[in-house]
């Protein structure tokens, strides 16, 4: 429905002119194209985007301040989730986002208030 509105789906987290933005264990998922899951934008804009697990791609919109991006997984398919369609966004056995993310962001725990261990999955879900 979203995608049929007036508005559409554009992006799923925006950052414009948020100075030391921390944007870190998002997951953004969409069975369609959206403009980006991530951006970030204007000269103004600084911070970390980190251990975001996505479906589609992260986007400097050109014209942003120093970012750090490290840790993140694009591109996740429906099938890194236990049930994408029917909106279970927790990690399927043998997805990619298993322990791939980078350390230390300063995120103990996940969307379950589950511990997250030394070697971090990527995004909101630690399996």
């Amino acid at each position: 429905a979203l995608f049929a509105s007036s508005t559409g789906f554009d992006v799923g987290v925006g950052l414009e002119s948020a100075c030391g933005a921390t944007v870190v264990h998002n997951t953004v998922f969409s069975t369609q194209a959206p403009y980006s899951s991530i951006e970030w934008r204007f000269p103004l804009t600084s911070g970390t985007v980190a251990n975001n697990l996505v479906s589609h791609n992260l986007r400097d919109r050109g014209v942003g301040g120093p970012m750090t991006v490290e840790g993140n997984v694009e591109g996740a398919p429906a099938s890194a989730f236990v049930d994408a369609a029917g909106g279970d966004l927790h990690l399927a056995a043998g997805a990619a986002a298993i322990d791939a993310g980078a350390p230390a962001h300063g995120v103990d725990e996940d969307m379950d208030r589950e511990v997250r261990d030394a070697t971090p999955d990527v995004g909101a879900d630690e399996r």
